[in-house]
């Protein structure tokens, strides 16, 4: 007699699953942004200085677009993808955050 068993998964909404691994993607770039600042004093001036030193390549999102990136201070920064819908609305609307005091993700729902 043959075994078997059958696994139901609950059903992903695959917007909320690429906003999950965008999350994890801002903290493997904030990491890379606080090496690079620890190893110059400085965050990098754009992300393309982190290469390739702290990263392989230049991080995107889960919809394949370019993470933004902006110095706001010696010590500080900002990460934000632009969302599921493209439009870069300076981490408003459906636009996914990092906070990299607090080290979590913000999204909007």
């Amino acid at each position: 007699m043959a075994a078997g068993f059958v696994l139901l998964w609950p059903p992903i909404d695959e917007s909320v699953s690429k906003a999950q691994v965008t999350c994890v993607q801002f903290n493997d770039v904030d990491k890379a942004i606080a090496l690079y600042r620890t190893a110059h004093g400085r965050p990098p001036a754009q992300l393309t200085d982190l290469l390739p030193e702290q990263l392989r390549e230049l991080p995107v999102d889960s919809w394949g677009r370019s993470m933004r990136y902006r110095v706001l201070s010696e010590n500080g920064w900002s990460l934000h993808s632009a969302g599921p819908n493209g439009q870069d609305e300076g981490g408003g609307g459906d636009d996914l955050r990092w906070d990299p005091v607090a080290e979590v993700c913000q999204v909007k729902e």
